[in-house]
C-alpha cells in the first residue's frame, strides 16, 4: 500500500473514531445527565482496529457451485456504524460500529448485486461473517433493485486474501477467493438509486444493447422452417413491487424484445431478465409471460441467450420445451423498435397476408348424400383494414366466395374473414362468416366455413378443405391461383 493510500486510511479511521468519541460525550441516549457511555466507546474504537485491517475492495472469483465455473466478482467491505438500543447492561441508545460488505459480479448483473451484507470479523482467529440487512438493501423510495437475492458470506481472511462459501437459505451455492487490490474506486458503501441503476447497467451491457436481424429456426413435422426474426436488446424501466407508500417501483432490467416476420405463435414478445443477466448461464435468464390467443390463458416462455464477441446473440426459446431457436446479427448499435406496436403487428400480417391475396377458382367436391353435383366458385382474397377488438386499425383479411352459376346472393356470395395458420405441420387458413348475417329470410343463411389448407406448387397456391354452411357440411372445396 502507498504512502498516499495509508495516510488517507489513516485520516478515515481517527476522523470515525473522534466522531464517535464526540457523539458519546454529547450524551447521545435517553439521560444526558449521566455522562458519555464509556463502555460503547471502547468497544466501538476496538471494533474500528479490527475492521480496519480488512476494509478495502477485493477483486477475485466466485465459483457457482450449480454451473461449476467462476465469475469475475468484487467484494466492498467497509466500517459504518446503525442505531441500537439499551441492552441489559444499561447501555443507551446510540451508534454501534458495524463491518458491511457488498458482493458485486463485474461482468453483468449478478443475483446478489445490490445486498448489503452486515457483520463481523475477528482479528485473532481471522473468521469474516456477513449476513443480509434487508431494510438497509432498498432504495431511497424503498424499492428493491434486480439483483436481490439474499446471501450470506462465511470463511476466512489471511492478510489481503480471503477465502469463503456464499449461502442461500442454508445451502452452500458457490466459492469465493479474493484479494485486496490497491484501488482509488469508490468503496459502494449503499444501494444506488433507480436512475444510477439504469446507467450502471447501460454501461455494463453497452456492447449488447441495439437493434439485431437474423433467422429463427424451428424443427418439427421432420423438416426445420426458418423465418426471419428481429430483436430489440436495451435496458427498461419495469414496474416491480411497491415502496414507500405504495408507490410502484420501476426497477431498471436488461429487457430484450423478439418480433416475428409473420404473425404466429410468440409473434411478439418482451422478455425481461428478473435479476441478473449471465451470458454463460445453462439456464434461461429471460422470461415472459404470454396470453394464449385460444383461450386467453398464459403461458411462461423463457429465452436462453448467448452474446458471442462479434455482435451476435445465439440463443434458444422454450415453453414446455424448445420452441426455437435463432441466430441474430446486430444492425445498429441504437434500439429502433417503434414505440407503436401496431407498426410491427400491420408489417406481420401484411406480411403473413401477401402470398394468399389475389384471385382463385375451382369448385366443390360435394359430400356423400348432398344433393348437387360439382359447382364452380370463385374466392377474391384480400386485405381490408379495419378496427380490432383492441382498437388498433390493423389488416384483416376477407375471403369473398362466390358461385358464378347462381344468382341468388343469400346462397351465391359469402363473405368470410381469414385466420392464417403458420406454426403447424401445415400452413392453414380458417375462413369463418358471421352465424348471425342474414341476405334472407332463413335464419343463419349467411354461415359459413371453409377451413383451408395451404399447398405451395408448381407456382401456384392451392386452398383445400371442409366447406360448411347454415345447412351443414357440404363438401370439399379446392381453389387455386398463380403465385406472385
Amino acid at each position: 500500500m502507498n504512502n498516499t493510500s495509508y495516510r488517507m486510511n489513516f485520516l478515515k479511521i481517527s476522523l470515525l473514531a473522534l466522531s464517535l468519541s464526540t457523539i458519546a460525550s454529547c450524551g447521545v441516549g435517553i439521560d444526558d445527565n449521566k455522562g458519555p457511555n464509556e463502555k460503547r466507546v471502547i468497544e466501538n474504537q476496538k471494533l474500528v482496529e479490527e475492521y480496519k485491517s480488512v476494509e478495502g475492495i477485493y477483486d477475485g472469483t466466485y465459483n457457482l457451485a450449480s454451473e461449476n465455473r467462476p465469475v469475475k466478482v468484487k467484494l466492498y467491505l467497509f466500517i459504518s456504524q446503525v442505531q441500537e438500543q439499551p441492552d441489559n447492561q444499561n447501555l443507551k441508545p446510540g451508534l454501534r460500529v458495524v463491518l458491511k460488505g457488498r458482493l458485486m459480479q463485474t461482468e453483468v448483473l449478478g443475483d446478489s448485486d445490490n445486498v448489503i451484507l452486515e457483520g463481523q470479523y475477528e482479528s485473532t482467529t481471522g473468521m469474516l461473517r456477513l449476513d443480509p440487512n434487508s431494510n438497509q438493501s432498498v432504495t431511497a423510495r424503498g424499492c428493491r433493485l434486480g439483483g436481490s437475492k439474499s446471501i450470506s458470506i462465511e470463511g476466512s481472511v489471511a492478510g489481503d486474501n480471503i477465502s469463503a462459501q456464499v449461502e442461500s437459505n442454508g445451502q452452500n451455492i458457490g466459492q469465493l477467493k479474493l484479494s485486496r487490490q490497491l484501488s482509488t474506486q469508490e468503496n459502494q458503501a449503499t444501494v444506488v438509486d433507480e436512475d444510477q441503476e439504469f446507467q450502471r447497467l447501460q454501461k455494463l451491457y453497452k456492447n449488447m444493447l441495439g437493434t439485431f436481424s437474423g433467422q429463427l429456426k424451428r424443427e418439427g413435422c421432420e423438416k426445420t422452417k426458418s423465418e426471419k426474426l428481429m430483436a430489440w436488446v436495451y435496458v427498461d424501466r419495469v414496474a416491480d413491487g411497491t415502496g414507500n407508500g405504495g408507490q410502484t417501483c420501476y426497477v431498471p432490467k436488461l429487457s430484450i424484445r423478439t418480433s416475428r416476420e409473420v404473425q404466429g405463435e410468440l409473434a411478439d414478445v418482451l422478455y425481461v431478465a428478473p435479476s441478473g443477466f449471465d451470458p454463460q448461464s445453462i439456464s434461461p435468464q429471460f422470461q415472459s409471460r404470454v396470453v394464449n390467443a385460444a383461450n386467453g390463458s398464459t403461458f411462461l416462455t423463457q429465452a436462453l441467450i448467448r452474446t458471442p464477441a462479434d455482435g451476435k446473440i445465439t440463443g434458444t426459446i422454450s415453453t414446455t420445451g424448445v420452441w426455437g431457436t435463432f441466430d441474430l446479427k446486430k444492425v445498429s448499435d441504437e434500439v429502433s423498435a417503434p414505440a407503436d406496436e401496431s407498426v410491427l403487428l400491420t408489417q406481420r400480417l401484411e406480411k403473413t397476408y401477401a402470398q394468399f391475396i389475389g384471385n382463385y377458382s375451382g369448385k366443390v367436391s360435394p359430400a356423400p348424400g348432398v344433393p348437387f353435383e360439382a359447382w364452380p366458385v370463385q374466392l377474391q382474397v384480400r386485405a381490408q383494414r379495419e378496427i380490432n377488438s383492441a382498437g388498433i386499425m390493423v389488416p384483416v383479411l376477407h375471403a369473398i366466395y362466390t358461385r358464378p352459376d347462381v344468382f341468388d346472393p343469400s346462397i351465391g356470395r359469402k363473405d368470410m374473414k381469414g385466420q392464417v395458420v403458420v406454426d403447424g405441420c401445415q400452413t392453414q387458413i380458417l375462413f369463418k362468416s358471421d352465424a348471425t348475417y342474414n341476405t334472407g329470410t332463413v335464419q343463419g343463411i349467411g354461415k359459413m366455413d371453409f377451413a383451408a389448407d395451404v399447398t405451395l406448387a408448381n407456382g401456384r397456391v392451392q386452398l383445400k378443405g371442409d366447406l360448411s354452411d347454415h345447412r351443414g357440411y357440404l363438401g370439399v372445396l379446392s381453389v387455386s391461383k398463380k403465385s406472385k
